[in-house]
């Protein structure tokens, strides 16, 4: 498909999914294909240059949350969770060996990433409000046996249900012992440029085939076309993922990447324009947990003695 063929826009700055969507661009002009699914299923490419590129336009905005309660997350939290991962992200660019601290801001990053997806902002919120009302009457009945001289208590407030669930989510992200299973991981970045295909991204960036905290556990993420951060809970599982062939590997990771992506996929080119017109989105419903499962850690599957701690 020729450039010519595709629509240019403009739309608003947003909520970004990476510090890295710049990398995308073509050098010569700026511009990133970004594929769509905004009608009825139907795969939409558009050039674009980084900035305008979007998430999901009010991702934390859900009815009863102020304007302003949500800028002040996103402008304490989020907005620096990414702005310290860039300079993580540049330093495994330039195959640097990175600081702690870039290690840290780097595990947040991936771990709020995680937690960033449309799916996941929305079932946290399902989690810490969907009982609060009927526990809220029970407390204002209580309230008015244990304090009987006391105002009684107001009516439910929806609007502070879902703020706190909004904290509650900030929280988890920044939750260290979380973050270890991450952290304590072997990490690699893998240079994929003698391979002519080119990795892609999405609104869901980070490929965790079997979870977070397992023996063998493994994630990666493309940093750039040609770049691939990789995190493996043992050497024995690095080792593995390195005597892949690049062809397998980046086919794999490109295909995981189109297949749960929720509604934005990003390219460098066209040459990956079968696989995403064919199976963009096809399992964008999947969205697993740190251990991969809602109910907790799978059956026969060995947990590291971090993850035990943390599945208790």
């Amino acid at each position: 498909m020729s450039r010519s063929c595709l629509a240019r826009s403009s739309s608003s700055p947003s909520i970004a999914t990476s510090p890295s969507s710049k990398e995308w661009a073509k050098r010569a002009d700026r511009w990133l294909i970004e594929y769509s699914t905004p009608y009825k299923g139907i795969v939409k490419p558009q050039y674009k240059f980084p900035d305008a590129t979007g998430y999901v336009r009010g991702l934390y905005r859900m009815p009863g949350v102020t304007e302003e309660f949500v800028k002040v997350i996103e402008q304490t939290f989020f907005k620096k969770v990414d702005d310290q991962a860039a300079y993580a992200h540049q330093r495994q660019l330039q195959r640097g060996k990175m600081t702690p601290r870039m290690r840290e801001a780097w595990t947040l990053f991936v771990l709020s990433i995680l937690m960033r997806s449309p799916k996941a902002v929305a079932d946290t919120f399902e989690k810490f409000t969907e009982d609060l009302q009927e526990q809220w009457e029970h407390a204002k009945k209580q309230w008015t046996i244990d304090f009987p001289n006391e105002p009684p208590l107001g009516d439910h407030n929806p609007g502070m249900a879902r703020q706190y669930a909004l904290i509650q989510l900030r929280r988890f992200i920044a939750n260290d012992a979380i973050g270890m299973l991450i952290h304590s991981m072997t990490w690699v970045c893998l240079d994929l440029t003698k391979y002519r295909y080119r990795l892609l991204t999405s609104d869901r960036p980070v490929v965790m085939t079997n979870g977070l905290g397992y023996v063998d556990s493994h994630l990666a993420m493309p940093l750039s076309p040609t770049m691939l951060f990789v995190a493996a809970t043992t050497q024995q599982g690095m080792d593995s993922i390195k005597a892949i062939p690049i062809r397998d590997l980046v086919y794999s990771c490109n295909k995981q990447l189109v297949q749960r992506a929720v509604k934005y996929v990003w390219a460098h080119d066209h040459s990956q324009e079968a696989l995403i017109l064919g199976q963009m989105s096809a399992d964008a419903a999947s969205d697993p947990s740190i251990f991969s499962s809602q109910d907790g850690p799978i059956l026969g599957k060995e947990l590291t003695p971090l993850a035990k701690k943390l599945s208790v």
